[in-house]
C-alpha cells in the first residue's frame, strides 16, 4: 500500500530587521541556514524516495487494472485514474528528488578573497573549489566566511553562472559582518522573507522626585528622573541577581543622582542621559552595571566668580577638602618673598587666613597636603634648607595651625605625603642636599586635635634626586609614588613603599612608568588611588608647546621588596604646560576622577578634565576651562555637585584666587 510522506521539518524563521537592534539578527540567520543544510535537505530526498516508492506500486496496481480491463470496465476505469495519479506522484517525486539533488550540488567551498558587502545591491563573484555544482540564475546562496560563519556572512541571488571556470555571481540581499577573507562556504537558501513587525517594548513607569527608593517590585520599571531628584536603589542582594532599570534624567546640567548599597559601602552617580541599571551576581558578589543609552556627552556645570583668597604676590600654592563645605590651603606669601601662610575657605567663599607660620622663606614651588580628619589636615613644603611639616585645622570657623616642624635638615625640590590614617603618614622628598630621594614615616599624636609631628627613621628609595613627587594611600600599610627623576628629564618613574611598625620597605629600583617628549622634558605626574589595589596615574611633559600626556590605570602586587606597578594601556588627557603643579588628581567615585590641567596657550591656562575608568584603561571626558593664565593652583572636590580649584592667578599680579565651579553630569 502506499505511504503517506513525512512532512517537512520545522527551521528557525529568517530573522527580521528589528533582530539587528537586540543583537541576535547574525545567530538566527546561521540558525536559519544550518536548518535548510541540515534539516531541509535531507527531508526533501526522503519526500523524493517516498514519492517514487508509491509511483512504483501505482503503476503496479496500473499493470494489473489494465489486464483485468477485458472483463471489467468499470474496474478498467478505476485503474486507468490510478495510473494517472501515479504518474503525477512519479513526476513529483522525480521533481522532488531533482530539488534534493539540487541543494546537495550547490553545497561547497570557495578560496576567493572577497570582502564581505558594505551595502545591499553590490555584485560579489566566487569560485567554487569543488566541480560540477548544479547553479542556476535567480536562487539564492547564502555564503558564510568559514572560520565565523555567524558573524561575518552574505545572502546573495545568483545573477550569472560560468560553468567552466565554476565562478558563480550575486546580488547581495542582506549581509552581517566585515572585512576581506578567503575561505568560504556557500550553501542553497530561499529567498528573504518579508520583514515582521517591530517590537513595541511596553514597562511600568515611575515619576522619581526628591528622595525616591527604588525596590524589588520596581523591577523592569522606566523612571522619569526630575531635576536634583537623588534615587537611592534598595541593597542589591535585596533587589537580586537581573534586576534592572530604565532611568531618563529631565535635566543634564541639574542631573538626578543614584545611589547603588552594597551593604558594605555604595557609589552614586549622576545621570547624564537615559540610563539602564542593572544588578548581576558574580559568585555571590553584587555589582551593578551603569549603561549609558545613547550618544551621552557629560558637561561641567558653570563657574562661579572667582574670589580672592590672599591680596598680594603667591609664588606656591597647595590645598585639600576636609568636608563637603570647607577646604584648607597653604600658600607661600609676598611677606619675607614667600613665608608660609594658610587659609580657611567654604565651598564659595574665604573664611579665614592666617599670618606668617614661621618667618623662613618656602623654597620649592610644590607644597604638598593631605585629609587627616573632618577638622585637620597635614601640609608640607621645603625652604631653602630643610624639608618642613605643620598641622592645619578649622578651628570653630577660624583656621588654626602648629608650628613648622623639621622632617629633615636638607634642601628640596619637591615633597609629597602619604596618609595611611590619621596618626600615620609618610613623607618623600627630594634631598638635594645628598643627591637622593628619600622617604620618612611620620607619626601625628596629641589629639585631636593632633598637635605633634615625629619623624621616624629615615630611608634613601632612589639614589637620584627629583623634580618633582606625588604620592597617595591604596591602605594602612602600602602608598604608590611617583617622580620625575632628576637627570632623566623624559621619564615618570614610580614605586610602592610598604610600611610596617615604623619601618619602609620598597624594591631595589624605581619603575619606569612612562617615556616620552623631548630632552628639554619633565615628566610631571600625579597618583590617585581608587581601590585596595589601583591607582590612577596622569603623566606627561611640559614641552612648551608640543607637550603631551596621558592618564593610565596601575595595579599594585606585592609587598615589600617584592611590590611591583602592573600599568594598563595609556590613553592621550590635556597636554601640561612647563608647570610643575599642573597635573592633579581627585578621586569623585571608584571609577570617575577629575584631572586639573595647565595647558599651553598665551600663558598656562587651567582647565579641568573629567577621566573614566573602563576596564584596564582611562577614557578622557569632558573639558572645562577654569583660568586663564595661572602660575601655580591645585584642586578640592567639595561635594557631589561641585569642586573648586585654587590657583594662583598670574594675569592678576599672582594673587591667590578660588574658584568654584559645578560638575555637571560628568559624575
Amino acid at each position: 500500500m502506499p505511504t503517506a510522506p513525512t512532512p517537512l521539518p520545522t527551521i528557525p524563521p529568517f530573522p527580521a530587521l528589528a533582530d539587528r537592534a537586540t543583537g541576535t539578527y547574525n545567530s538566527k540567520a546561521y540558525d536559519w541556514a544550518t536548518g535548510w543544510k541540515d534539516d531541509i535537505a535531507p527531508a526533501i530526498e526522503a519526500l523524493a524516495d517516498n514519492a517514487y516508492d508509491n509511483a512504483v506500486e501505482g503503476a503496479a496496481s496500473a499493470a494489473a487494472a489494465a489486464a483485468s480491463a477485458s472483463t471489467a470496465t468499470t474496474q478498467a476505469g478505476t485503474a486507468t485514474t490510478q495510473a494517472s495519479a501515479a504518474s503525477a506522484s512519479a513526476v513529483a517525486a522525480a521533481a522532488s528528488a531533482s530539488a534534493a539533488t539540487n541543494a546537495a550540488n550547490v553545497q561547497g567551498t570557495s578560496t576567493s578573497s572577497v570582502a564581505v558587502a558594505t551595502a545591499v545591491g553590490q555584485s560579489k563573484t566566487f569560485r567554487y573549489v569543488e566541480a560540477s555544482r548544479a547553479i542556476a540564475v535567480g536562487m539564492h546562496l547564502v555564503v558564510a566566511v568559514t572560520a565565523s560563519p555567524t558573524t561575518n556572512w552574505m545572502l546573495l541571488q545568483v545573477t550569472a553562472w560560468d560553468s567552466g571556470n565554476k565562478d558563480v555571481t550575486g546580488t547581495v540581499v542582506t549581509y552581517a559582518g566585515s572585512g576581506t577573507f578567503a575561505a568560504w562556504t556557500l550553501s542553497l537558501s530561499g529567498p528573504r522573507g518579508a520583514a515582521g513587525a517591530d517590537a513595541v517594548l511596553t514597562t511600568p513607569s515611575l515619576a522619581l522626585t526628591g528622595t525616591p527608593t527604588l525596590v524589588a517590585g520596581n523591577n523592569g520599571y522606566t523612571g522619569d528622573c526630575a531635576a536634583g531628584a537623588a534615587i537611592a536603589l534598595d541593597t542589591l542582594a535585596t533587589l537580586g541577581d537581573g534586576y534592572s532599570v530604565m532611568l531618563v534624567p529631565a535635566s543634564t546640567t541639574n542631573p538626578a543622582t543614584v545611589t547603588a548599597d552594597f551593604g558594605s559601602g555604595s557609589e552614586t552617580r549622576r545621570l547624564a542621559g537615559p540610563t539602564l541599571i542593572s544588578v548581576k551576581n558574580v559568585s555571590g558578589t553584587y555589582t551593578v552595571r551603569w549603561i549609558p543609552l545613547g550618544n551621552q556627552v557629560p558637561l561641567f556645570g558653570a563657574a562661579a566668580a572667582a574670589a580672592q583668597i590672599y591680596g598680594n604676590t603667591t609664588t606656591a600654592v597647595a590645598s585639600v577638602q576636609l568636608t563637603a563645605t570647607t577646604t584648607v590651603c597653604i600658600y607661600a606669601s609676598a611677606s619675607g618673598s614667600g613665608y608660609p601662610r594658610c587659609a580657611l575657605l567654604s565651598d564659595t567663599a574665604l573664611l579665614s587666613t592666617s599670618g606668617d607660620m614661621e618667618s623662613v622663606a618656602m623654597s620649592g614651588a610644590t607644597p604638598h597636603m593631605v585629609r587627616l580628619s573632618s577638622t585637620e589636615a597635614a601640609a608640607i613644603w621645603s625652604t631653602a634648607s630643610a624639608v618642613k611639616m605643620s598641622l592645619i585645622r578649622d578651628n570653630a570657623g577660624t583656621v588654626a595651625f602648629t608650628a613648622p616642624t623639621t622632617i629633615e635638615a636638607v634642601s628640596s625640590a619637591a615633597q609629597a605625603l602619604i596618609a595611611h590614617s590619621a596618626t600615620k603618614l609618610v613623607a618623600v622628598y627630594d634631598d638635594g642636599s645628598n643627591s637622593r630621594t628619600r622617604g620618612i614615616v611620620v607619626t601625628i599624636s596629641g589629639g585631636p586635635p593632633y598637635t605633634t609631628i615625629t619623624p621616624g627613621t629615615g630611608y634613601t628609595i632612589s639614589s637620584g634626586r627629583c623634580n618633582q613627587i606625588r604620592g597617595d594611600a591604596i591602605s594602612t600599610t602600602q602608598g604608590v609614588v611617583v617622580l620625575a627623576p632628576d637627570g632623566l628629564p623624559t621619564l615618570t618613574q614610580g614605586l610602592v613603599l610598604t610600611e610596617a611598625a615604623g619601618v619602609l620597605t620598597f624594591p631595589a629600583s624605581l619603575e619606569t612608568l612612562y617615556a616620552g617628549g623631548s630632552a628639554n622634558t619633565v615628566g610631571y605626574a600625579d597618583v590617585c588611588a581608587i581601590t585596595s589595589s589601583r591607582v590612577v596615574i596622569t603623566a606627561g611633559n611640559d614641552g612648551g608647546n608640543t607637550g603631551s600626556a596621558v592618564a593610565f590605570v596601575a595595579d599594585v602586587a606585592g609587598t615589600g621588596t617584592a611590590a611591583t606597578l602592573q600599568c594598563g594601556i595609556q590613553r592621550p588627557i590635556h597636554t601640561p604646560s612647563s608647570l610643575k603643579s599642573c597635573h592633579r588628581l581627585r578621586k569623585l567615585s571608584a571609577s570617575t576622577l577629575l584631572h586639573l590641567a595647565s595647558v599651553r596657550t598665551s600663558g598656562h591656562a587651567s582647565a579641568v578634565q573629567a577621566l573614566y575608568v573602563e576596564g584596564d584603561s582611562v577614557r578622557a571626558g569632558a573639558a572645562k576651562s577654569l583660568a586663564r593664565n595661572v602660575s601655580h593652583h591645585d584642586l578640592a572636590y567639595t561635594t557631589g555637585a561641585n569642586a573648586m580649584t585654587v590657583y594662583v592667578d598670574a594675569d592678576d599680579s599672582s594673587k591667590l584666587k578660588m574658584l568654584p565651579f559645578n560638575l555637571g553630569s560628568v559624575l
